[in-house]
């Protein structure tokens, strides 16, 4: 009996939490609001590619600070998925696979006024940065790299201000601030090889 009143003595205690809870979930979303499937999705495509071929990077480069740029966006990627997962609440999967890139023509979607690059794009990407070495490679990776940056600004700065969820909204916005530093670092290890930055 006294488990019984326990139980519902703390039922009573914890239902404003809940109520609070819910209300915060459940508070409209802005107008023209992305939706939360398609933001994880696109983010998690996107951040797979600068992870995958960071490793790469990482594994091949000889200039210190491309190589110290690889780990570092490694970290951050990962990092940044286990954030996605333990906040979005939904399954990538349930996002038809055109909103997510899968068979996309080239500039078939936009975002923040430019194409997306698909995943026939990214995987050519790279299988081309595998194929070079030396400063080819480095050249190319920091390409990539900037690129897919560019793409992750668009995308998070879009969620961060139009989003449906206020949590994932404060994550986009945080990793927004981190794709303006990483693009920044990029440009410097582009002039330090000799490139021109973008």
């Amino acid at each position: 009996m006294k488990r019984r009143d326990f139980l519902t003595g703390l039922m009573v205690a914890t239902a404003p939490l809940a109520l609070t809870r819910t209300a915060v979930a459940q508070a409209p979303a802005p107008a023209g609001a992305m939706q939360t499937p398609l933001y994880v999705s696109m983010l998690s495509r996107g951040g797979q590619f600068l992870e995958e071929s960071s490793r790469v990077a990482f594994d091949r480069s000889e200039v210190p600070a491309v190589r110290r740029f690889a780990r570092a966006e490694v970290v951050e990627q990962v990092q940044l998925a286990g954030d996605l997962s333990a906040n979005a609440g939904v399954a990538t999967a349930a996002v038809p696979g055109a909103a997510m890139g899968m068979g996309m023509t080239a500039g078939a979607m936009m975002m923040g006024g430019r194409p997306i690059t698909t995943d026939a794009q990214r995987a050519a990407m790279l299988a081309q940065m595998q194929a070079l070495q030396g400063p080819q490679f480095n050249a190319t990776y920091v390409q990539a790299q900037i690129t897919g940056h560019e793409e992750a600004l668009a995308l998070n700065s879009s969620y961060s201000a139009s989003g449906d969820d206020p949590a994932l909204r404060r994550i986009a916005g945080r990793a927004a601030g981190l794709n303006r530093l990483h693009l920044s670092q990029l440009a410097r290890i582009q002039r330090g090889m000799g490139g021109a930055s973008s």
